[in-house]
């Protein structure tokens, strides 16, 4: 987890989880680095186990990383698949590679509008995808839930953690 600036009601939110699914994990540490609020990071290399941690997740973000031998037909599905399953989710995409003699910017609108908030082709567009993940943690609202409750949830030893 990342901790970088701290507010005071930084502590009053409810736990945000940025999921990357990607193959290599090199984009989750360039994301973590950049990101400039403290997320849950989850780093899945399957669909199958990023499926499963949005279908966890309370509120946060998705950013696919799609392989090199992927295909935009694939982004535009999975894509589609997380906005329908999560629709207040940010769903992101970083795609490095060209599809055939198409470069990343000449398919970047048919992501978008399957619903990908954010497209990038390089670190320098990807660090977007951060400034985008810290405005949309900044943008929820602080937790209703007792400050108590707030932080025996986030726990990591949680189920042996009583209130007192």
């Amino acid at each position: 987890m990342t901790t970088s600036t701290f507010d005071r009601e930084d502590h009053r939110r409810d736990p945000y989880t940025v999921v990357v699914w990607e193959r290599h994990g090199q984009w989750a540490g360039r994301l973590r680095r950049w990101t400039r609020v403290e997320v849950d990071w989850h780093e899945t290399r399957s669909w199958q186990q990023c499926q499963e941690a949005v279908a966890a997740m309370g509120q946060g973000c998705v950013v696919i990383v799609p392989g090199d031998d992927a295909t935009l037909t694939d982004g535009v599905q999975n894509v589609q698949r997380l906005r329908r399953s999560q629709p207040a989710t940010l769903v992101t995409v970083i795609w490095e590679a060209a599809i055939g003699n198409l470069s990343t910017r000449s398919f970047e609108w048919v992501l978008r509008e399957a619903g990908a908030a954010e497209v990038a082709a390089d670190a320098i567009a990807a660090r977007r995808i951060a400034r985008l993940i810290e405005r949309d943690w900044r943008r929820r609202p602080p937790s209703e839930r007792p400050l108590t409750q707030l932080i025996m949830d986030q726990l990591p030893w949680r189920s042996l953690a009583t209130p007192r």
